[in-house]
């Protein structure tokens, strides 16, 4: 499977310190290191248009899963990263 689904949960996974990348059923996941969510990608490759859309296991449980729209979620868990300005910038937090 390659396609905007793979290429979302792989932004999300890169974004540490609140996600790292875990294969899980065979498929790279994106998981959250504060409650345990797995974000899983989706195959479109049978769709002429390729939305994007992810499945979100909520703290990890299959049973808590629903799709949604990977960009929407990838632009609200960037909002939870510390992106620095630029190569010299310093975090707000460093002593």
């Amino acid at each position: 499977m390659s396609g905007r689904s793979e290429a979302v949960v792989r932004f999300i996974a890169n974004l540490l310190p609140l996600y790292d990348g875990e294969s899980h059923d065979s498929l790279w996941c994106a998981r959250s290191l504060t409650d345990g969510t797995l974000i899983l990608p989706i195959d479109e490759s049978d769709s002429d248009d390729e939305q994007g859309c992810v499945r979100v296991r909520w703290q990890g449980d299959p049973s808590r899963e629903q799709e949604t729209r990977g960009d929407m979620l990838a632009s609200v868990a960037q909002r939870f990263v510390w992106i620095p300005a630029s190569p010299t910038a310093r975090s707000p937090c460093a002593v």
